[in-house]
C-alpha cells in the first residue's frame, strides 16, 4: 500500500499535480458521510419483523425492519419516513424495471455510496441499513456492498428472499408477503 501511494505521488508530481490514472485518495466516495451529515455506522445483525414493497413509477422499494406497525409498513414507499421508535431496517431500491405487483424475478445489488438520495426511494440497485432512536430520528447509515433478492409469487402472495452483504456481516432471510393486491404497500409482521 505504501509503494502504491509512493507511485502515485511520484506520478502526480511529474504531470504537475493532475491525478494519475489508477491513483486514488486514502478516502473513497464511498467511505464519505452522506451530504446531510448522517454518520456512517456499522451493521448489526437483526432479525425481521415487519417487511413492506411498495411500487411506484414501475419500480419497487423493499424495507425490512425489526419493529411491528404501520410507521414500520410505510417505510417502504418514502425513505424520508420515520420508524417512529427506536429500531433498525434495510431500505433497497430493485435495480431493474418492474410492472408486476408481485416483481418476480432475481435482482443483483451493487456497492453503493452512503448516500441515499433526495428521492422518495434510494438509489436502483442499492441497499441502506439505517439505525433510528427512539423518537425516530437516524442515527446513521451503512450501505450494503452486495446482494440478490429473489421473489416469487402472484398479485396476492408474494415470496421475498433478501440477501444483502455489509462490511463485516450479511443479512438473509425470506418472508411472504400477502394480499398485495388490495393494498400499497404491501406489508406483514412475524
Amino acid at each position: 500500500m505504501f509503494a502504491e501511494r509512493w507511485l502515485c505521488a511520484l506520478v502526480s508530481i511529474t504531470f504537475a499535480g493532475g491525478a494519475a490514472g489508477g491513483c486514488s485518495s486514502s478516502t473513497s466516495e464511498d467511505d464519505a458521510p452522506p451530504p446531510d451529515g448522517t454518520p456512517a455506522i456499522s451493521y448489526a445483525p437483526f432479525t425481521s419483523m415487519t417487511w413492506s414493497l411498495a411500487t411506484m413509477s414501475g419500480t419497487s422499494q423493499l424495507s425490512i425492519s425489526d419493529q411491528p406497525g404501520a410507521a414500520a409498513c410505510a417505510l417502504a414507499s418514502d425513505q424520508h419516513h420515520s420508524l417512529g421508535a427506536a429500531g433498525v431496517q434495510i431500505i433497497l431500491h430493485l435495480p431493474d424495471p418492474t410492472t408486476e405487483t408481485c416483481p418476480q424475478g432475481n435482482y443483483t445489488l451493487v456497492k453503493c455510496a452512503a448516500q441515499l438520495g433526495t428521492d422518495a426511494y434510494v438509489p436502483a440497485g442499492c441497499a441502506f441499513y439505517r439505525q433510528f432512536d427512539a423518537q425516530g430520528n437516524v442515527l446513521g447509515v451503512a450501505p450494503g456492498i452486495d446482494g440478490v433478492v429473489s421473489i416469487a409469487g402472484t398479485a396476492s402472495s408474494c415470496a421475498i428472499r433478501a440477501t444483502v452483504g455489509f462490511v463485516g456481516a450479511s443479512f438473509t432471510e425470506m418472508f411472504a408477503l400477502m394480499n398485495g393486491d388490495s393494498a400499497q404497500p404491501w406489508c406483514g409482521s412475524n
